[in-house]
């Protein structure tokens, strides 16, 4: 069926993110009971080593426990302190988009952020398309440890290094966008890769 057995790999994996985010997303959805609006009267800048050059902010769409502040995204029960931006290898030698970020269970149970993917996406622009990114894989460490931490169990009030991670396609700017449990666009990201 495959011929190499690095892309069988690969492939099972990709798939195996997409199902655990899917049903960590749908359990976690639940649990956003809050409906107070907060405004955000500013969009900020975000500084790297791969710098984040603009961002965008929908202060219609955030609410006390799904927005984007600054270098800050809270999803629901989770929080993520954006870091440093840089671009790696994935398993087949091909460029990866990464993120490193800090994340912080702020609920009193555990928490998973598998569905990390299904309400923060990349894009990057072609001749023809802005074309949405695959999440990747790494075998770069610690990089793939800290995407391992994404599909773990955070105890409550404990902070771990994530990194969130997908294949490029070309040298363009990534632009990644911030959603919260409605799909309802929290704000966007443009990092410069090149």
């Amino acid at each position: 069926m495959f011929k190499n057995k690095k892309t069988s790999y690969s492939i099972f994996g990709i798939m195996a993110v997409i199902i655990i985010a899917l049903i960590a997303f749908l359990v976690t959805r639940g649990t956003n009971d809050s409906g107070k609006q907060t405004v955000n009267t500013s969009a900020t800048k975000t500084s790297s080593k791969k710098s984040a050059n603009s961002d965008s902010t929908n202060k219609d769409n955030q609410t006390s426990d799904w927005y984007l502040k600054g270098t800050t995204f809270r999803g629901g029960n989770l929080k993520f302190d954006l870091g440093k931006s840089e671009v790696v290898k994935d398993y087949d030698g091909n460029n990866a988009f990464v993120i490193h970020a800090k994340m912080t269970n702020v609920s009193n149970e555990e928490m998973d952020s598998s569905a990390m993917y299904m309400v923060v996406s990349a894009f990057q622009k072609t001749d023809t398309q802005n074309k949405k990114l695959d999440p990747a894989m790494v075998t770069d460490e610690p990089i793939n440890t800290e995407a391992h931490n994404l599909s773990e169990k955070l105890l409550p009030g404990k902070t771990v290094d994530v990194a969130i991670l997908w294949n490029t396609v070309n040298d363009n700017d990534v632009t990644v966008k911030f959603e919260n449990s409605d799909f309802k666009e929290l704000g966007t990201k443009t990092y410069s890769i090149k």
